[in-house]
């Protein structure tokens, strides 16, 4: 999922990690749709889930994955429908995600610091359901 520092040229890619159990955001990291930014998500995820089963769409970056724990999925084989609800609750929740929206940080640490705040709220509100 996307949105823009400061311009529309600066796109800022969101990447998230999360337990389909129980549903929580278990690694993100904030950058550039390419493979450095992808190799340094991949590192954000929590050791406590780095052995798990994963399955991610086609995007070449996942092909990286080792294939014994990842698995490469078509949009609409509904194996993402966690992430895009997700990414739905980021878009309702933060303006800064609204597609065409008037809302947007001027700098990354803004940017950064709101997306770990909401993360976090999220987190403990789900926690606290269970």
């Amino acid at each position: 999922m996307w949105s823009f520092v400061y311009s529309k040229v600066n796109k800022a890619w969101l990447w998230t990690a999360i337990c389909r159990r129980t549903k929580q955001i278990v690694g993100w990291s904030l950058g550039k749709r390419n493979q450095q930014s992808a190799n340094q998500f991949f590192r954000n995820i929590s050791k406590n889930y780095t052995h798990c089963q994963t399955k991610s769409d086609m995007w070449h970056c996942y092909k990286c994955l080792p294939k014994k724990n990842h698995e490469l999925c078509e949009k609409g084989s509904a194996e993402t429908n966690i992430v895009e609800g997700i990414n739905n609750v980021f878009r309702q929740k933060l303006a800064r995600f609204v597609r065409k929206t008037c809302s947007f940080s001027k700098k990354w640490e803004n940017h950064f610091e709101v997306i770990q705040w909401f993360i976090r709220e999220y987190n403990l509100k789900l926690k606290s359901v269970e």
